[in-house]
């Protein structure tokens, strides 16, 4: 799946799974890759995930292949470190704008 697009596979970590999902990340010689299959009670992810890609291409990282067979699709990663990994709170509101949910669009319940 991903030799078409130029890469060979380095290593892989799944990072999280059960029966009826799976996520993997596949270190690659070029970027890393994202690949997450679903099952009941997560089919609606599938459709959700390929609409998202191809209505919002600029907010989510780019959608390399998807087969509705297995409900899988493998994507690009977003770049820089996972949010978690970051210390400057700033990153998140940077995230956020990015990903059209701007700081103003976002309430706190407790106000």
């Amino acid at each position: 799946m991903i030799r078409p697009l130029g890469m060979e596979l380095k290593d892989f970590h799944q990072l999280n799974g059960a029966k009826t999902f799976s996520l993997l990340r596949f270190d690659t010689t070029k970027q890393p890759v994202w690949f997450k299959a679903v099952g009941k009670p997560n089919l609606h992810e599938f459709p959700i995930t390929v609409a998202l890609a191809k209505l919002f291409p600029e907010y989510v990282p780019s959608l390399l292949a998807a087969r509705p067979d297995c409900h899988g699709w493998l994507m690009a990663d977003a770049g820089g470190p996972p949010l978690r990994e970051v210390e400057d709170a700033s990153a998140w509101k940077d995230a956020a704008d990015r990903t059209g949910w701007s700081s103003d669009r976002i309430h706190r319940r407790d106000k």
